[in-house]
């Protein structure tokens, strides 16, 4: 059987790996124009490449849950079950993350991320329990592709914000 909305998930899990691996390039390619990176630099590197390995693991998950042979109403359940608390507490601890590091106050992108990822969970919580839509591939690939979206945010920023400035 194959799911729906399986393809997407598959391009997505190939993006999200490619951007981790761009990622990793740009940070190396980038230390010699800043010397040494802050801690706020380092947590964005993690944070690039943790949302990148969600991305990836959230897309292949409902292709390795399908291979149960289940239902694709009880796959996408399944999927969403496990995928909503680790998107909803993932985009929750970052603001104590970012505070440990750093005084200032989150830029409005990051409160847009983040209010992105809490909503985003939510859908994909509503997808598990299955009320007042039927379980299905819409709100859990909105949920991975947000994720995605946030990677390549941080990493335009990170590159934006390491590069020399003009004197």
């Amino acid at each position: 059987m194959e799911l729906p909305g399986v393809v997407y998930l598959y391009t997505l899990a190939t993006l999200a790996v490619a951007i981790v691996g761009f990622s990793g390039i740009i940070v190396v390619l980038l230390q010699p124009f800043g010397g040494e990176k802050s801690e706020l630099h380092k947590l964005r590197a993690r944070i690039l490449i943790e949302a990148g390995l969600i991305a990836a693991a959230g897309a292949m998950l409902p292709p390795l849950v399908g291979l149960s042979g289940l239902s694709a109403d009880a796959v996408w359940r399944i999927s969403s079950a496990i995928a909503a608390p680790i998107l909803f507490l993932w985009a929750i601890a970052y603001p104590r993350r970012r505070r440990r590091v750093s005084p200032d106050p989150l830029p409005m992108d990051v409160l847009i991320g983040i209010s992105g990822h809490v909503l985003t969970s939510i859908g994909v919580l509503v997808n598990a329990i299955g009320k007042p839509f039927a379980p299905g591939p819409f709100l859990y690939s909105i949920a991975v592709t947000w994720v995605l979206v946030t990677a390549s945010t941080i990493l335009i920023r990170a590159v934006t914000q390491s590069l020399p400035t003009k004197r």
